[in-house]
């Protein structure tokens, strides 16, 4: 039997409108309740806890092979998929011969993070961090109306990071969600605390796993954005190198503020 969707404002935790859905969204409405969430989330142990922004409490929560089509319009199958990474893997030895030494899923990770689609999910420790990823392109509102959102993944007992695993194996396809820390991180995935998620079928929107909360962003994203910018959170220490500085000066100094 399906569940009902209840929208909470955060600070009294008092359900408002009961939609017909599968999962439980809280609704942050102000600044004073966004960082009255922080507070209460980096009491916990760090360890539990993952988070991930996304501009728009609309779009499900699935990684992004799965809202690729193939070249032919058809559904992307684990074909399409695999022989987009192979190309990928004989081609990016001609940039950087060192990754050589790196396997399928740490490949994966280095690709994904490089905008090439893949089964795997950004996550990060940092809730701050999954904040500014929210709300990072999108000023007020996403192009289908919805409101820039956190999701925050709660394994219970401790999040465990798994070995190093080929993400083409079926007894993978056939299991569950893993996560992992590649062990060759790039600049990128420092800074932002980043850890991934493996999906073993990728159609499959885990916003109702029951490990999940979500907190929609119901507030001033501009107000937001200056006020992560003074905790040291911002385009420059995020993507720290050249493309990540020209952005922050960008967002300082002009009227651009996507």
């Amino acid at each position: 039997m399906k569940s009902i969707i209840f929208l909470y404002c955060y600070k009294n935790k008092l359900p408002e409108i009961p939609l017909k859905s599968l999962y439980m969204t809280y609704t942050i409405c102000d600044i004073d309740e966004f960082f009255e969430f922080i507070n209460e989330e980096t009491a916990k142990n760090t360890e539990d806890y993952l988070y991930r922004g996304v501009c728009s409490n609309r779009y499900k929560l699935i990684p992004s092979i799965a809202r690729c089509k193939s070249n032919k319009e058809s559904t992307i199958t684990l074909q399409d998929e695999k022989v987009m990474f192979n190309l990928f893997k004989r081609r990016i030895l001609g940039y950087d011969p060192q990754l050589e030494r790196l396997n399928d899923l740490e490949l994966l990770a280095f690709a994904q993070h490089h905008g090439l689609p893949t089964r795997l999910m950004d996550w990060t420790r940092n809730p701050l961090v999954a904040t500014y990823f929210a709300i990072r392109n999108k000023p007020n509102t996403s192009q289908e109306g919805g409101k820039p959102c956190l999701y925050v993944y709660h394994k219970k007992n401790r999040t465990k990071l798994d070995q190093i695993f080929s993400p083409w194996k079926s007894s993978f396809l056939h299991g569950n969600l893993k996560f992992f820390i590649p062990q060759y991180t790039t600049p990128r995935i420092r800074a932002q605390a980043g850890l991934f998620s493996v999906h073993f079928n990728p159609s499959i929107d885990i916003r109702e796993k029951p490990e999940i909360k979500t907190y929609k962003l119901n507030l001033d994203v501009y107000q937001l954005r200056k006020a992560l910018h003074k905790l040291g959170i911002n385009e420059e220490i995020l993507f720290p190198d050249v493309d990540g500085l020209c952005q922050q000066i960008k967002w300082l100094r002009t009227n651009f503020k996507g």
